[in-house]
């Protein structure tokens, strides 16, 4: 498809985020009206995840691979609590799958040092309270 909104359909599978032609996509007529109405329905109401009633099911891609050309186990119809709980792992697991960033961080706080041998455990705790919100240094 030469014409098409996704220049890299048929590349190689999205590895992270969100491409930038993802929220003309998602707003598109066919979308609303094949994809996300199609999803919804399945769902019969309920939260694909918890399987709590809702009037506000979302839907969530499972993965990006197929952007634009989306199959209905791809996408998942979620509330919107589970929707945000969906998303947050998906970018941790996409951190992990690139880099789960230790080696930058070793090299911000020790440099050329050599560091100890709790380095990894002290990564973690340093990633935890990043996401917690509550961090104040970084070691």
């Amino acid at each position: 498809m030469k014409d098409s909104l996704f220049p890299w359909e048929g590349e190689k599978p999205y590895p992270g985020p969100r491409p930038d032609a993802y929220e003309a996509r998602v707003k598109r007529y066919d979308w609303l009206n094949d994809y996300g109405r199609r999803i919804r329905a399945r769902a019969c109401g309920r939260c694909e995840r918890c399987k709590k009633k809702s009037r506000r099911l979302e839907v969530h891609h499972l993965t990006y691979e197929r952007l634009g050309r989306e199959r209905d186990e791809d996408l998942q119809a979620l509330c919107p609590s589970c929707h945000k709980k969906a998303d947050k792992e998906r970018a941790r697991m996409n951190r992990r799958d690139v880099s789960d960033g230790f080696d930058e961080w070793k090299r911000a706080v020790y440099d050329d040092e050599e560091p100890p041998e709790d380095a990894r455990e002290r990564f973690e705790a340093f990633v935890r309270r990043k996401e917690s919100g509550d961090l104040e240094d970084y070691s």
